[in-house]
């Protein structure tokens, strides 16, 4: 079973717990996302597309897919039951009800300031956890091979600042394909992420390869490959801690 067919029917085994009403959808949004956060980080562009039932899901996805459709049809509609709709759409209907389920995080960060600073300081928390990570599987060990999954250059920043990491990142963004970031980590094509995984001892992905379809396959060779996996995750914020 893939995984977000795993989480969908943990989601409607779930919701038997909660009044129905707490998964009809309320709302739907959608935005063409142009971003260059700081000038360490590369500009990104994006579609993401929200849905409001009592709590609010998410799904970020890549312009090279057209924009999805919002039909005034799915107000009312019960969010695990979007089987006709888009993939985006139902990420974000499903990330809406693990919303609802309000597990509770392990850490909490409340991060304040321009889109500068915190798009540094998230990275920070992903570079922290890396560090973690790294302390719990070989505290000893000087030398880690370090995969980003989706460029995101502040993480792979902090990343490359480390003496012990060997830090590379694959990306579809042709524009980033074959560059080097910081002097240290180049930039594979994305058609070389599974190769890459399996060549890591970590790999850093973001909630996006659920979108993208990629998500599975990535996990199945991590987990044949020995290769841990932090996901960093605004598509799919409220389930992502159930994926891994």
């Amino acid at each position: 079973m893939k995984i977000f067919e795993f989480l969908h029917q943990q989601a409607i085994e779930k919701a038997k717990a909660y009044e129905p009403k707490d998964f009809e959808i309320l709302g739907l949004w959608q935005s063409e996302y142009l971003l260059h956060p700081n000038r360490r980080e590369r500009r990104f562009h994006l579609y993401y597309v929200l849905v409001q039932t009592k709590e609010q899901g998410c799904c970020y996805y890549q312009p090279v897919m057209s924009p999805i459709e919002l039909p005034n049809a799915l107000i009312g509609r019960y969010a695990l039951e979007l089987q006709d709709a888009p993939l985006p759409l139902k990420i974000a209907a499903l990330d809406s009800a693990y919303g609802v389920f309000k597990d509770a995080p392990d850490e909490s960060f409340t991060i304040r300031g321009r889109v500068a600073e915190k798009a540094s300081k998230r990275a920070n928390i992903v570079y922290h956890e890396t560090l973690k990570l790294m302390e719990r599987r070989s505290p000893k060990s000087k030398h880690w091979k370090i995969v980003n999954v989706g460029v995101v250059t502040n993480i792979v920043k902090y990343l490359c600042d480390h003496e012990f990491f060997e830090v590379k990142a694959t990306d579809f963004d042709e524009s980033l394909i074959g560059k080097i970031l910081f002097d240290k980590a180049p930039v594979e094509s994305g058609e070389k992420t599974l190769e890459l995984v399996a060549q890591s001892d970590i790999a850093i992905i973001t909630g996006m390869t659920l979108a993208t379809e990629s998500l599975d396959t990535i996990v199945e060779t991590a987990k044949a490959n020995n290769t841990s996996i932090i996901m960093f995750a605004e598509t799919g914020a409220n389930f992502c801690q159930r994926v891994l």
